[in-house]
């Protein structure tokens, strides 16, 4: 994709939001965009995919509000790609979960997902860089939020929707989803850091979980 004044100018000006730094008259590929705007939540990213996809920001995000309704999601609106908050935008755990398996299904997905990092190639106008995904989870060195059998996910903020994690762990033959929404900071084992109690509930249901159920045959075939 070609990056121009249109398909960025959603962000250019805009430095409140993160971004992955592109730069107009790049030449950078779907996939990496892709991946930019799932592992690090690169909002430049997001307004090139969707002005390319659907020819204007708020045809983009007409047109989510319709696939979402097919998803069954019946109660989530979209206003603008940043996921900011803003009057009349909602989402809830139920049909958050609807979206992530759906997309799920798709490999480009499942494996930026996946990632613990992107990097973006080195181009005419800018430096390769590398970028780590949000997701804390899967960082052996942060005990308070590590677990062994999260293997994708994606955690962020806003002040309206507080903490908020989403992630997949496998174990045993065993796969889970996550959602944590309306988490906050707090100091909740009194170490004088804050911990982010999205990513701590997320750990004490998926690791409860994994403690207390189990598959078990209850009427053989005869």
């Amino acid at each position: 994709i070609k990056i121009t004044d249109k398909n960025i100018s959603l962000i250019k000006y805009d430095y409140t939001v993160k971004t992955a730094g592109y730069k107009v008259g790049e030449s950078v590929s779907k996939r990496e965009l892709i991946n930019c705007i799932i592992v690090y939540s690169a909002n430049d990213a997001a307004s090139i995919v969707a002005y390319e996809i659907s020819g204007s920001f708020d045809g983009f995000i007409s047109e989510m509000n319709a696939f979402v309704k097919k998803l069954g999601c019946e109660s989530t609106v979209v206003k603008n790609l940043t996921g900011f908050d803003i009057d009349g935008q909602y989402t809830t755990v139920s049909d958050m979960a609807k979206i992530i398996k759906y997309a799920m299904t798709y490999p480009a997905f499942s494996e930026a997902f996946s990632a613990t990092e992107v990097t973006l190639k080195q181009t005419d106008l800018n430096s390769q860089r590398t970028f780590s995904a949000t997701n804390r989870m899967r960082n052996s060195t942060i005990s308070d939020y590590y677990l062994s059998a999260v293997n994708a996910g994606k955690q962020t903020s806003t002040e309206k929707a507080g903490e908020c994690a989403a992630v997949i762990a496998s174990q045993d033959g065993y796969t889970y989803l996550s959602i944590v929404m309306k988490g906050r900071l707090e100091d909740i084992d009194r170490d004088g850091v804050k911990e982010n109690t999205a990513l701590t509930d997320s750990k004490r249901m998926l690791s409860w979980a994994y403690d207390n159920i189990r598959y078990r045959v209850v009427v053989s075939p005869s």
